[in-house]
């Protein structure tokens, strides 16, 4: 969700993402300042008590409601399975609406309905595994202070009055009774507004269009795909309607339909963007897997809001650019086939997607852009003097500025799905783990630890300690390195220094990148503070880059030349054996001739640290394989139990 850009995050934001684009709602700040004010009030007022004990299988809200105000009428349907013996029953529902009756097989169910909550009283005790009807009648209007889950507000670009919902992560309750939990996925939903014949109304899935009466018609969206409760949805105005379609590898096709203002300049302003959307869903489908809701559709209703907002099937867009487009369209994926199991794992929705910007700019623009936008990304992470974790403790899990902090949960959200894909090192695997994720938990929930063991499961790699770094713990670290060239070797120390209050060391390969007469990149594994690097290099340095395509988030010090490092490798001491060491520098194999009866060998790396190595040696010869160690320079120890030399070896 880049939904509610303005109101859950900053206009700095708003003003970086969309410099392009001439039409921005101009109340973005007033709501921005409204929404500020009443964001605690939301957060006192997340229900905990609703019902455990019910599945909900199916949501049908039939609703009357137009886009002169914010007020609506009508009933929910609900359709449920009981999990264990009950004859209560908890839902989510706001204190501002007022409900008439409740009724089950026809009977006037007895109810209380304060604190946000509606308690259903069946009359009698329920089995396990009943299937319910619940019909809900009810009626209400959003919330004069501006935050309620639905709004009716009027476009200072475009002077399209709008009534519309966004209900993410608290606000369903808002516009109709539901259980507001994230792992109770309804198995399909229908939105059923009757409105007048002026008027169209966007939302979930594919439409019907009945007359009701000469003024009125009701457009009736069902979708029968399973479906969280925060991402059911609609928006009601003067609409004009404009569809385009996307063609798919295996010759399907869909429908992209959209729904932009009716005025004479919105459609021309953004038409552009909206024939470009087949392009970014064939895209994500050959990376992700097939567009989720392919039997049904994609498309976009435009609200007077600054953002997008990822409804199943049918985004709320106040605006069009080409990455929020990307942003919003990647969340049918990650959100919407795969949904947070937690508020606390809002990663799962937002890093991905935000990631799916800097894929989309990748593929379909230019590489350079898009690690030009992972710079903008990581400087906006290390602005911020609290770096916090990207998982959400469980203090702040209903703190909505939290939640959907820009800094963390979209930036360095994305910054931590770039490090895996370093670290993988395969493309293919990459996006083959993506795909695999999504179809083991597709139409489910799924949480930050779900995704490290598919990681774990399905690449040689151990993400358990890249997780702990960098998804529960703070901060990133600080690279510093100086560096010297002595013949043709080169000699680099290596320094991390953790920003952080939780992680004392990340552990994260390093890429070093040479520049003289050729170029040369090198990946190192530091695993202390504190590292002596050696390689051997025959050209002239000039200098040396960490980090080079800023594949890492870090903050990197320049480095610099130091004419005493690696001085001490010279000064190995005088040959005392007759021992020919070749080829040196050597790929895979050490050969020694000479004097070799009775003495011992050893090899160690510049850090002091023994390599293993077996020798195989007669009196005149000996062979040491190398071809498992690391790049480097190494230093050879020969001693006959009296004395001892070493040789320095380059490993290439």
């Amino acid at each position: 969700m880049v939904m509610q850009l303005i109101m859950y995050r900053s206009l700095i934001f708003i003003i970086l993402i969309f410099s392009n684009t001439t039409y921005l709602e101009a109340d973005s700040y007033n709501r921005l300042c409204s929404y500020l004010r009443n964001i605690q009030n939301a957060q006192e007022h997340v229900n905990r008590n609703t019902s455990e004990n019910i599945d909900v299988t199916y949501y049908g809200i039939h609703l009357k409601a137009d886009n002169l105000s914010a007020k609506f009428e009508g009933y929910t349907e609900i359709n449920l399975t009981t999990k264990a013996s009950t004859q209560k029953m908890i839902l989510d529902l706001s204190d501002l609406i007022t409900v008439d009756s409740v009724k089950f097989d026809g009977n006037n169910l007895s109810f209380t309905h304060e604190n946000e909550t509606l308690e259903i009283d069946l009359g009698i005790e329920i089995e396990a595994s009943r299937n319910i009807r619940l019909l809900i009648y009810y009626g209400g209007k959003g919330r004069a202070d501006g935050w309620s889950g639905i709004f009716n507000e009027t476009s200072e670009s475009w002077g399209n009055r709008i009534t519309y919902t966004l209900s993410e992560p608290f606000e369903a309750r808002s516009w109709f009774p539901c259980k507001q939990v994230l792992t109770d996925k309804a198995d399909s939903a229908g939105v059923f507004i009757t409105t007048t014949k002026n008027l169209k109304v966007g939302g979930n899935g594919l439409l019907t269009v009945v007359d009701v009466d000469e003024d009125h018609h009701r457009f009736e969206w069902r979708t029968k795909y399973p479906i969280a409760y925060y991402l059911i949805a609609f928006s009601i105005g003067e609409y004009v309607e404009y569809n385009t379609e996307v063609s798919f590898k295996d010759g399907d096709k869909m429908p992209i339909q959209n729904l932009v203002y009716d005025h004479p300049d919105c459609l021309p302003y953004y038409q552009d963007q909206l024939d470009a959307m087949a392009q970014q869903v064939e895209l994500f489908s050959e990376l992700f897997g097939k567009y989720p809701y392919h039997e049904e559709k994609y498309g976009h209703m435009m609200a007077p809001f600054g953002g997008g907002m990822e409804h199943q099937t049918m985004s709320t867009m106040g605006l069009f650019t080409f990455e929020l487009n990307a942003h919003e369209l990647a969340h049918q994926w990650f959100g919407n086939q795969v949904t947070c199991g937690t508020w606390q794992d809002i990663w799962i929705n937002e890093g991905f997607a935000r990631y799916s910007e800097f894929i989309a700019i990748e593929y379909l623009k230019s590489p350079s852009e898009a690690k030009s936008k992972m710079k903008a990304w990581h400087e906006n992470i290390f602005s911020r003097s609290n770096n916090e974790s990207v998982f959400i403790p469980e203090a702040s899990s209903t703190d909505v500025s939290r939640i959907f902090d820009l800094s963390i949960t979209y930036n360095k959200g994305a910054a931590i799905l770039h490090m895996i894909r370093y670290i993988i090192d395969d493309d293919v695997l990459f996006f083959d783990v993506l795909k695999g994720f999504l179809q083991q938990y597709q139409n489910s929930t799924a949480t930050g630890d779900d995704f490290r063991d598919y990681l774990n499961q399905n690449t040689d790699i151990d993400f358990t300690e890249f997780f702990n770094d960098w998804y529960y713990g703070d901060g990133a670290p600080k690279y510093r390195a100086r560096w010297n060239q002595i013949e043709d070797s080169v000699y680099i120390e290596f320094n991390q220094e953790p920003l952080s209050d939780l992680v004392d060391y990340f552990e994260m390969p390093v890429e070093i990148r040479l520049f003289g007469e050729i170029e040369k990149t090198i990946r190192v594994a530091p695993a202390k503070h504190d590292t002596l690097i050696s390689l051997h290099f025959d050209h002239e340095l000039d200098y040396i880059a960490i980090d080079p395509d800023n594949w890492i988030l870090n903050k990197e010090i320049k480095p610099k030349r130091d004419r005493t490092i690696g001085t001490k490798v010279l000064n190995l001491g005088a040959s005392i054996f007759d021992i020919a060491v070749y080829p040196n520098p050597v790929g895979n194999t050490i050969n020694l001739k000479g004097d070799i009866g009775k003495k011992n060998f050893a090899l160690f790396d510049l850090q002091g640290r023994i390599m293993e190595i077996n020798p195989e040696c007669n009196r005149k010869q000996c062979l040491i394989e190398v071809v498992d160690l690391s790049s480097g320079i190494y230093i050879l120890k020969v001693d006959d139990g009296l004395r001892s030399e070493q040789i320095k070896v380059v490993v290439e």
